[in-house]
């Protein structure tokens, strides 16, 4: 997040989004990094505050990291699965039975290609 001084006035530009419009953790250090530059240095800020956002970005890092680590676990598990008999829900919520064909990992959520449609694996509810 760029601030600059115009006139007197301050304007930004927008902190990156991922997928979804959710910002991500290269956002929360632009604007963490944003707001140490912007502090007056005659009020300072209270130096708890700042231990607080540091830890809240340590969390949201430790707790990336582990979804990742699962994504990948459950990866591996699903990949176990292919050529076995499965049914999974589709979008209108109805059961679609065929052979799981390919297990893939996008954007951190597997997917698995059940005759020739991929779904989520949290829509898998059968196998055989």
């Amino acid at each position: 997040m760029e601030v600059n001084e115009t006139n007197s006035s301050y304007y930004y530009s927008q902190p990156s989004r991922t997928a979804g419009g959710k910002l991500d953790k290269n956002a929360f250090l632009q604007i963490l990094a944003a707001q140490i530059s912007q502090q007056d240095p005659l009020e300072n800020q209270d130096a708890s505050a700042f231990v607080a956002q540091l830890a809240q970005f340590s969390t949201l890092e430790q707790m990336e990291n582990l979804n990742n680590a699962f994504s990948g676990m459950f990866f591996l598990q699903a990949g176990s699965l292919i050529n076995r008999n499965v049914a999974v829900t589709d979008a209108n919520g109805e059961l679609v039975e065929g052979t799981l064909q390919k297990v893939t990992l996008q954007n951190g959520s597997v997917e698995v290609m059940v005759d020739g449609k991929y779904y989520a694996l949290s829509d898998l509810v059968r196998l055989e």
